[in-house]
């Protein structure tokens, strides 16, 4: 598996994680007189991975699905 490491499949750490959303899925745009508002991350798509990770791993697929 391209020699990753675990942390590569953590939202917690760089490396793995989409870094537009920092792993979260959803981005948050901030209003100024309205709540803020979430919206699905324009780069991942809501996978929370970055694409070679994504790529890489079934596992990274199969935890996804609950996610969504």
């Amino acid at each position: 598996m391209r020699g990753f490491t675990a942390s590569r499949f953590s939202f917690n750490t760089a490396g793995g994680r989409c870094e537009a959303c920092e792993g979260q899925g959803m981005q948050r745009i901030e209003m100024n007189f309205l709540p803020d508002v979430q919206v699905l991350c324009d780069v991942c798509g809501g996978k929370r991975f970055n694409p070679e990770t994504w790529r890489s791993c079934s596992r990274a697929r199969a935890s996804a699905k609950p996610l969504r």
